[in-house]
Order: C-alpha cells, then sequence, then structure tokens
C-alpha cells in the first residue's frame, strides 16, 4: 500500500509521507506552500502595480500631462514643500493642480525619473523609495536655462476604490551618522 502513494507523489512533484507521518498533515503542508505561492504573487503583483504608478508620475511630469498625473493623486494628496523646491524653487507646496499647472507653465523640455530602489507594502498602504532626478528647462529666464535636481524621496500609496493613490510625497530626510565618542 505505501508503494503506491510513493509512486504518485512522486510523478505527482509532491513527497510521500514519511512513515509514522499522516496523509492529512502532508496534505496541510502541501496546501501551506500553495497559499504561500498565493501570497507571493498577491505581494508582486501588488509591487508591481505600485512601480507601474511610480512610472506613471514620472512620464505624466515629464510629458507635462496633468490630467494623468491627477489620476494617481489620492483626494488627500499634497505637494509637500520638500519636494516643490525642485520643481518650483519660490513655491512651498500646496495644491497639487495649482502647483504642477504653474510648474508646466515655467518650464519646458522636462525629464523626470523617479527609479524605485525599495517598496514595503502593510495591507492597503505601500511605501516606495525612489531617486529622483529632474532636469527641465526654465522659460522665464532670458535665455532659458537648464535647472537640475536631484534626491531621494519616499512615496506613500495607499488603496482607495481598489487603485493605489499617491497620498503623501517627501523627500527622505538622512539621518546624520551617530557621532564617535
Amino acid at each position: 500500500m505505501l508503494v503506491f502513494p510513493l509512486l504518485t507523489s512522486c510523478l505527482s512533484g509532491s513527497r510521500a509521507p514519511v512513515i509514522g507521518e499522516s496523509t492529512a498533515s502532508a496534505k496541510e503542508k502541501a496546501l501551506r506552500e500553495k497559499v504561500a505561492v498565493i501570497a507571493e504573487s498577491t505581494a508582486s503583483a501588488k509591487e508591481k502595480a505600485l512601480r507601474e504608478k511610480v512610472a506613471v508620475i514620472a512620464e505624466a511630469i515629464s510629458q507635462e500631462d496633468y490630467r494623468r498625473l491627477a489620476e494617481v493623486f489620492s483626494s488627500v494628496f499634497t505637494v509637500d514643500p520638500s519636494v516643490a523646491v525642485r520643481f518650483v524653487p519660490e513655491s512651498t507646496g500646496g495644491e497639487p493642480e495649482q502647483f504642477f499647472t504653474t510648474f508646466f507653465n515655467q518650464y519646458e523640455n522636462v525629464e523626470l525619473s523617479l527609479s524605485p530602489s525599495s517598496l514595503e507594502i502593510s495591507g492597503e498602504v505601500g511605501t516606495v523609495t525612489a531617486s529622483f532626478s529632474l532636469s527641465a528647462v526654465y522659460v522665464l529666464d532670458v535665455p532659458p536655462s537648464t535647472r537640475q535636481a536631484d534626491a531621494t524621496d519616499m512615496l506613500v500609496f495607499q488603496v482607495e476604490s481598489g487603485n493605489w493613490k499617491l497620498v503623501s510625497w517627501k523627500e527622505k530626510q538622512v539621518e546624520p551618522p551617530p557621532a564617535e565618542v
């Protein structure tokens, strides 16, 4: 009787129960492994969706497409001053439509890169750490000048109505190294 379950399990890729181990515990372990694979694929699907949202932000800003950009914002999103000064030096941030309309009116040839370096997901909240690199031509200067900015940012997303929405975008604060004693 032991040969048939052993042969079946070998052909199916699962292991046969060890002598003394119940078939139920082997089935439970197989089920737990399947659940772990499903959970991993769900996490990777969430990570993929977050990476796509970050890409949409960079593309929409580079293409000066506020309508597409606004689709990513949550209803509570405001432009943080730490990010705003990179786009419009005299700005303190605020309401995103007004802020980006001002930015798009003052700059041309916008190239924004947001490259995620880490993602953390906890339930319906996802945090993306990304390197930020901006180059744009400021058209109000005579002659127009190119302005650039680089930083590391934290973008926080939350699921709203089944979609990841940006709720916060701030510059990542670098903690100074501990002082030597």
